[in-house]
């Protein structure tokens, strides 16, 4: 159901029933099958999130759980959050919020609700959207945009609906029941155009909404794109995934180039974080901090540092010098033609 990229290791993960696979991002090839929950008693895994720390949250949608899995080898590292107590059996989808918390959507004995989960150990914290507000059925995928609003894909009436990020109060519908033939509504990204994508599952399409007004655009993917269903072409789309274009090729650096390795303190962190890389010569040093949205938050430095331990430090402002809100941010740092990426949280 979902598509994540990995924030180490570049690989495209991948759920698919028990089984959390990476695919190669340069040419689409299964590289392994990273975690697989069986032994564990897992179902059917619908959603993953990577936490600070590289670890994986997986979510079951059939045990209404949320398991942790080490992020270096895969290794089951027990429950982290009991889904199902809340009283949602049947959890969809998972984000991070603004304010660095771990939001779910799903159903169960009273309705269709959005739960609040704390992002450190998994603590429930009540309800974020209450049970059916706006019409809310069968919330299939949801997201936080930088517009301040949270969008939820409706499979009860074929709708995207659109809710405060802060307060959870319902804004609207942004996509109207049925528009441009959506059915079965899943997962949702706005692309590089800053228009929504919509994985339209039951027409075996991608559909394209104005990221404005919500008005149908055309399908992005048709359906069946690649061939008939059946035969090779797309199925029942249920996870989008943009990812960056494949950089330009740059000249070998030498043979003193070595992979950069950057760790971050404290992370999560209230007010400032501190990025530390060993050297192993002279380089210009360029990190960049990227909001969930793929846009660049700030710039921390681009100057020439000396071979040996380096530290910068973010202080938590954006480039225009307001302060970022709490919540997940990534970040690429590169140190002449080394590269590091990895994911930083704002903490309330």
């Amino acid at each position: 159901h979902r598509m994540r990229l990995g924030p180490q290791d570049g690989f495209v993960y991948v759920t698919s029933l028990t089984v959390v696979q990476r695919l190669s991002l340069e040419t689409g090839r299964l590289v392994d099958n990273f975690i697989d929950g069986v032994l564990e008693g897992a179902q059917t895994f619908v959603d993953f999130l990577f936490e600070p720390s590289g670890d994986l949250l997986v979510l079951d949608n059939v045990t209404a759980n949320i398991r942790r899995y080490r992020g270096s080898d895969g290794t089951y590292q027990g429950q982290f959050a009991n889904v199902g107590a809340t009283g949602m059996t049947s959890p969809k989808a998972m984000e991070y919020g603004p304010d660095g918390r771990i939001y779910v959507v799903g159903s169960g004995a009273l309705g269709n609700t959005i739960q609040v989960f704390r992002a450190t150990d998994g603590a429930p914290e009540g309800s974020f959207i209450q049970p059916g507000s706006g019409g809310l059925t069968r919330g299939q995928g949801m997201l936080f945009h930088a517009d301040g609003s949270l969008y939820v894909s409706n499979g009860g009436d074929n709708s995207v609906l659109r809710y405060s990020a802060t307060t959870g109060s319902f804004l609207g519908a942004f996509v109207d029941p049925g528009s441009g033939g959506l059915q079965n509504p899943h997962g949702l990204a706005f692309g590089p155009d800053g228009h929504l994508y919509v994985a339209s599952r039951s027409t075996h399409s991608v559909k394209r909404y104005d990221g404005s007004s919500g008005a149908y655009l055309g399908d992005a993917i048709s359906p069946g794109a690649g061939g008939s269903p059946g035969s090779g072409g797309l199925i029942a789309p249920a996870g989008l995934l943009f990812v960056p274009a494949a950089p330009a090729e740059v000249a070998d650096d030498g043979p003193d180039a070595a992979p950069l390795r950057v760790s971050t303190s404290p992370n999560p962190f209230p007010a400032g974080v501190v990025f530390t890389m060993d050297l192993g010569r002279a380089e210009t040093v360029t990190i960049d901090i990227i909001d969930v949205r793929g846009r660049r938050v700030r710039r921390i430095a681009s100057r020439l540092l000396g071979p040996g331990r380096q530290s910068l430090h973010w202080d938590g402002a954006r480039d225009d010098g307001k302060v970022a809100g709490a919540g997940v941010y990534y970040y690429r740092a590169h140190a002449g033609q080394s590269e590091a990426s990895g994911t930083i949280v704002r903490s309330r």
